[in-house]
């Protein structure tokens, strides 16, 4: 699903180097990498937290937790990174530090639109994962937070739950201490520091980025395989070694996806030319300039 928080009809933007604009130019492909291989190695961790935040009223997710970095989310899970802001200077100077990178432009419902596509079609590609299909694909807003004190609220939460739970059945048995038990959970889970949708948390310090993602997660086929339920799926998935999931997955995209394509204002004058000439930049897309390394001040406005 799309988020209801975020307009369909928003521009969004990702800096990419030559080779992905030729690969979507030519080929009409984009690259989605896998969480894994993404460089914030805390990918994923508010979904650790979240499961962490549920263990009072599901003891079995805490065998899925043992393994503090998620392996099932992180190596299962595909994205394609965004940004709203087209002329951030730090996007600029972390993804074209050569001076020599792009800018495209979509928007958020043609992102969805692609990895719609790429769920419908995805038996039909040339080597499907066995035993996984594509499960539920999002487009969302990042949301930022101090996973540091997120954790620390969490765990001061759940050991107060916890407690809660030993004082609320002291002395009662059988339908009381179930009943006790049941109104105390209740209580803990109307109080909860995260979302369900955890994965859209990210530390603080990447704030700058202000993400849009697409993301896509792979689900077992077989739900019998599960073998620990519906409150662990987990035992099945543990034993993969997740060798048949690569590193990278392409998306095929409409030839309008692009909208916009914007060489870094920093670029030399040769080298576009050169880019120009090879995908054509003026005759299919439209050209834009990017204002992010300009001067407030030019002896004309003075």
């Amino acid at each position: 699903m799309i988020s209801p928080a975020i307009d369909h009809d928003q521009k969004i933007y990702r800096f990419v180097n030559f080779c992905d604009l030729y690969n979507l130019c030519k080929k009409n492909e984009i690259r989605f990498t896998k969480l894994h291989k993404l460089d914030d190695k805390n990918e994923g961790l508010g979904k650790v937290l979240r499961s962490f935040e549920l263990s009072p009223a599901f003891p079995t997710n805490l065998k899925y937790l043992k393994n503090v970095e998620d392996p099932i989310t992180r190596h299962t899970t595909y994205v394609s990174c965004w940004t709203t802001d087209p002329d951030n200077i730090a996007m600029w100077m972390l993804y074209s530090p050569d001076e020599s990178g792009m800018r495209i432009t979509t928007t958020v419902s043609k992102l969805y639109a692609a990895m719609g596509t790429y769920k419908r079609d995805y038996l039909n590609t040339t080597d499907p994962i066995e035993g996984f299909h594509p499960g539920q694909i999002d487009v969302f807003g990042m949301d930022y937070q101090d996973l540091r004190k997120v954790k620390t609220e969490i765990e001061r939460n759940v050991t107060a739950a916890h407690a809660a739970m030993r004082k609320a059945i002291k002395g009662k048995s059988g339908t009381d201490a179930c009943r006790a038990w049941y109104k105390t959970m209740r209580e803990h889970l109307n109080d909860f520091v995260l979302e369900n949708d955890a994965l859209k948390y990210k530390d603080k310090n990447y704030f700058h980025e202000q993400e849009v993602r697409g993301q896509i997660k792979f689900e077992t086929i077989n739900e019998a395989a599960d073998e620990d339920g519906p409150n662990n799926p987990y035992g099945y998935l543990l034993d993969c070694d997740f060798e048949d999931f690569d590193d990278v997955i392409w998306f095929t995209v409409d030839e309008d996806f692009i909208e916009e394509i914007c060489i870094d204002p920093r670029c030399v004058d040769y080298k576009k030319v050169i880019f120009e000439e090879i995908i054509d930049l003026k005759e299919k897309w439209k050209w834009v300039n990017s204002d992010a390394f300009g001067e407030v001040l030019t002896p004309s406005s003075v």
